[in-house]
């Protein structure tokens, strides 16, 4: 219980480190990495995140995403609010506005504005598996609109109805797949002649992408057949520059004294997975 000496000591600030990059395409609850990947998918979200020893405020951390060596696409950067002595990591989610092109890519780390480290990354051709329609979901309007149709496991819808008619869009649960079917009903007295079909669907087409100024645009226009109704097809293709186009389709059937319209939607990537749900659905309409 005597006295014997003391010792002095200085807790010092630590210096910030970044000690690991993890390149993935998916995190878990915590805010971590759920995997370590080189190679992602063209629809794949890339989450660059970055491990740090502790947290300084006042520095900042960044990542610029390059496609092949120089072409650069986009960079984000964090600023540390506050001190945090314990190591973590800090997540950065980096999408492209279109699908991610086949390609080669590289990732810049930088810290408070110096490049601390690179990594490289490729986007390959992915296999987009079909959509079921093992629930038999469906949707019916036997009253007033007089049919009903299946929609795929997965999916949801909205509708709407106007003194025109009803309009349901049909859409799947994730975000990341470029896929929707809407469908139009149109009373009599609002829907088109067939004479008038290829400029109504020009003009929603102008409502659904940007087609201006695009030159590449195929039009095309076909007749077909489904449980012994005639209709009428008109198709929209525009390839792009790197298959990062789109694809829409619309089918036309009278019926009942109403149009019912189909139209399908997609980027190039989707589009035999989209031309699978659409034709699924359209062999399930049935008409009261």
């Amino acid at each position: 219980s005597q006295f014997v000496g003391s010792a002095s000591f200085v807790i010092e600030c630590p210096e910030m480190e970044i000690t690991e990059v993890v390149l993935s395409n998916e995190i878990d609850e915590a805010g971590q990495p759920a995997a370590v990947m080189e190679s992602f998918h063209p629809d794949d979200i890339i989450y660059t995140s970055l491990r740090l020893n502790c947290r300084i405020k006042g520095e900042t951390v960044g990542v610029k995403w390059y496609r092949s060596e120089n072409e650069l696409l986009g960079q984000k950067e964090f600023t540390i609010d506050k001190d945090y002595y314990l190591p973590g990591y800090i997540v950065f989610m980096i999408s492209n506005d279109k699908l991610w092109p086949v390609d080669s890519y590289r990732i810049e780390i930088f810290r408070n504005g110096l490049t601390d480290s690179e990594y490289n990354y490729e986007v390959t051709e992915g296999e987009v598996s079909d959509a079921t329609f093992n629930l038999r979901n469906i949707y019916q309007n036997e009253e007033k609109y007089r049919f009903s149709i299946l929609y795929p496991d997965e999916w949801n819808y909205e509708d709407d109805e106007s003194d025109e008619g009803l309009e349901i869009d049909f859409m799947p649960d994730s975000d990341n797949i470029s896929v929707a079917v809407h469908m139009r009903v149109l009373k009599e007295g609002y829907a088109p002649s067939e004479e008038e079909y290829s400029d109504f669907a020009d003009g929603i087409l102008r409502n659904i992408v940007d087609s201006s100024g695009v030159a590449e645009v195929q039009k095309t226009e076909s007749t077909g057949e489904v449980n012994d109704i005639t209709y009428r097809q008109i198709n929209y293709h525009y390839p792009g520059e790197d298959k990062d186009g789109w694809d829409v389709d619309f089918i036309f059937i009278n019926k009942n004294n109403m149009l019912y319209l189909l139209i399908r939607v997609s980027d190039l990537y989707y589009q035999i997975f989209a031309d699978n749900v659409y034709m699924n659905m359209l062999n399930s309409l049935s008409f009261d």
